[in-house]
């Protein structure tokens, strides 16, 4: 019998847009320094518990019911402890009002309003700024760039 390991499926279930914050471009930035280490802990968090699941898929493959192997235990503490952390890391996103989406890319949106519509500001771990945004149903491959683009102030909302 094969023990299962997940990530608990946060993806999608819980949005930032459910608090209600609006980010201008400039918000967003000033966030991205924290944002970003929070980003790095996810995606090299992902990486190593994908290493460790595939490690214990191995160690668990030839093992029978009446002889566990200790090794197998083992690793998945380590990816069930990995899990969570990862976790923790997509709450304190959530906490601040953001969508994190794309545990290997490190995709973040900050809810916004152009036009008097609702869009997403986009960032990518690896830029070096929030240079993107896309409506809310367009996903990554609707990014655009910002260029002169006009947000709604979102003064009433202070981050």
């Amino acid at each position: 019998m094969r023990a299962r390991l997940t990530l608990g499926g946060w993806q999608g279930e819980r949005s930032g847009m459910d608090t209600g914050t609006l980010f201008s471009v400039e918000q967003a930035n000033r966030m991205l320094p924290y944002v970003e280490r929070i980003v790095r802990d996810i995606v090299g968090g992902y990486a190593e518990w994908r290493r460790l699941v595939g490690e214990f898929e191995i160690a668990t493959a030839g093992a029978r019911a009446g002889a566990p192997d200790p090794q197998a235990d083992q690793l998945q503490r380590d990816a069930q402890r990995l899990a969570a952390d990862i976790e923790a890391c997509q709450d304190e996103l959530l906490a601040l009002g953001l969508d994190f989406k794309g545990y290997e890319q490190g995709l973040v949106d900050f809810p916004a309003e152009r036009d008097g519509r609702p869009v997403f500001l986009c960032w990518q771990l690896g830029e070096r700024a929030v240079l993107h945004w896309h409506d809310r149903d367009a996903g990554f491959a609707g990014r655009r760039p910002l260029a002169n683009e006009t947000f709604a102030d979102t003064s009433r909302n202070p981050t």
